[in-house]
């Protein structure tokens, strides 16, 4: 690190110190134009974001204790969230091993999972947790928080069975935390919690080991092996799998909650919920057929093309990995279909999306109100899995939001990716750095490029994203009825009425 860079950090703990805001403001503002103007390397960049995101979370916490007012202080925590997120994307593609590079990455780590468990993305979160502890096992605050996190996800959760293993590991997390060296409020506040999760079971079950049954993975080696890639990549639409890669968590079984209705309603919900997991769990394996049965495909042969000279790429497995991507990408506003009828906001059907979602208003000549504020909703009931969807959209691009910085730092590019692919035209070349090419003569400027490696990841990351989505959606609505039953007490009567699995037999 830097001498400069050094000078900027501890500016940075002196201002908080002494807890002037505006200064710190000041100095954010100097920071944020030398890192437009001065040429740094790339740690020194991490570096540098690092310290802009910390002075954002500074400022949260002296002004708002950390707590999120959206309208009034939700655009600090966009500015922190982003600097975290460069500083990580800078510091990843480094993959240094000196001492001095995994303490600040998994620094990095840890905030930057703090900042999304804040905004109730917690199952992204808990990856960026894991991802410290794989640098730095028993780094004591990634230990502690997400402990804590595990806690509060246990209580968004419809299965009791469930809250049973986040509650184990919640305890497990928070007291390897504790037998770390680790600050006195740290220390009381993980000790709270750690007590109140031990007055829940008998103390046996907390400290033995947990037995989980073990479950056939399936009936043929490439069924086994498909299923152990999508436990290791935690891709599983089950909330155990982002804490445990056991067998038992090795099926698709988060749908909706128990939830109330009038007599004549359809089972319109669980319909809906059906054909979301569907659409996921086959870009899912589409996704893992382009990537993982490399084999050149029948269907390619005879087929006429020409060697454009720009390293191009084509063949069957390639449209797999694009039709994973556009899979995943069209979920986005089916959620938002589902959400604005269960939710009753009151959008036009032709008008839904996951952009209008978040107004209270169509505005224009064809202008309406809608018949439900869905963030005033998400604010008042304190719903802590409808902020994470809230916040989950705010990565994706809105051209019409007049945002010119957007949580993901690839926001835009997976719009272009996605309009490319449906209306224009994408261009996918063998070459890693095929965008160095000094030859302009074999430039398609028709196209949108991007190498396979780079499409592979985005679609990777897409299709995590859409996990956490489908997760988020369904918490969300037990978090409501939860807040429905308060609401009409205890004098209710209801009649419960059962819908048999579908089973996998009468798949196609």
């Amino acid at each position: 690190m830097i001498d400069v860079i050094k000078n900027i950090g501890q500016k940075f703990d002196l201002l908080c110190e002494k807890g002037n805001v505006k200064d710190i403001q000041i100095a954010i503002d100097e920071a944020l134009k030398m890192l437009r103007d001065m040429k740094f390397d790339t740690y020194n960049q991490a570096i540098l974001n690092y310290y802009l995101a910390v002075a954002y979370g500074d400022i949260i916490n002296l002004s708002y204790n950390r707590k999120i007012e959206i309208g009034i202080n939700d655009k600090l925590y966009e500015k922190e969230i982003i600097h975290y997120r460069k500083a990580f994307l800078l510091l990843d593609n480094l993959n240094n091993k000196d001492d001095e590079y995994k303490a600040i990455y998994a620094m990095v780590l840890t905030n930057l999972a703090n900042s999304f468990n804040s905004i109730g993305r917690f199952v992204e979160a808990i990856e960026y947790w894991n991802k410290a502890l794989s640098i730095i096992p028993n780094f004591t605050m990634a230990l502690g928080n997400k402990g804590i996190c595990l806690y509060y996800y246990s209580k968004t959760i419809y299965d009791n069975g469930h809250k049973y293993i986040f509650l184990y590991e919640s305890y497990r997390n928070i007291k390897k935390a504790l037998n770390s060296r680790v600050s006195q409020e740290s220390f009381e506040a993980f000790t709270e919690y750690a007590n109140t999760i031990k007055s829940y079971f008998d103390n046996d079950f907390l400290e033995n080991k947990l037995e989980l049954r073990n479950y056939e993975l399936g009936q043929t080696d490439e069924e086994i092996k498909y299923r152990k890639w999508c436990l290791n990549s935690r891709l599983f639409l089950n909330p155990l799998n982002d804490i445990i890669k056991e067998n038992l968590v090795a099926h698709d079984i988060l749908h909706t909650p128990n939830m109330i209705t009038s007599i004549d309603t359809s089972p319109k919900y669980q319909g809906f919920y059906n054909q979301l997991k569907q659409e996921y769990v086959s870009a899912r394996y589409i996704y893992y057929e382009s990537i993982n049965i490399p084999r050149h495909h029948f269907s390619d042969n005879e087929v006429l093309m020409f060697n454009t000279l720009d390293y191009p790429k084509y063949g069957l497995n390639l449209e797999k990995l694009k039709c994973s991507f556009r899979m995943c990408y069209a979920l986005l506003d089916k959620i938002a279909y589902f959400i604005n009828d269960y939710f009753n906001i009151g959008i036009e059907e032709r008008d839904v999306n996951y952009r209008s979602l978040w107004y209270s208003e169509k505005k224009g000549k064809n202008g309406y109100k809608y018949k439900n504020d869905l963030k005033k909703i998400m604010i008042e009931r304190y719903n802590w899995s409808l902020q994470g969807l809230y916040w989950l959209y705010k990565d994706f691009y809105d051209n019409k939001s007049g945002i010119t910085e957007f949580l993901s730092p690839d926001a835009r590019i997976l719009d272009v990716l996605r309009n490319h692919m449906e209306h224009k035209y994408l261009k996918i070349h063998e070459m890693y750095n095929y965008e160095n090419m000094t030859d302009d003569l074999f430039k398609d400027e028709l196209a949108f490029s991007i190498s396979y490696f780079d499409l592979e990841k985005k679609t990777y990351r897409l299709m995590k994203i859409i996990r956490a989505a489908l997760i988020y959606l369904s918490l969300s609505i037990n978090e409501e009825e939860k807040h429905k039953e308060k609401e009409r007490g205890k004098g209710f009567k209801t009649c419960p009425a059962y819908l048999t699995e579908y089973l996998d037999e009468w798949k196609l």
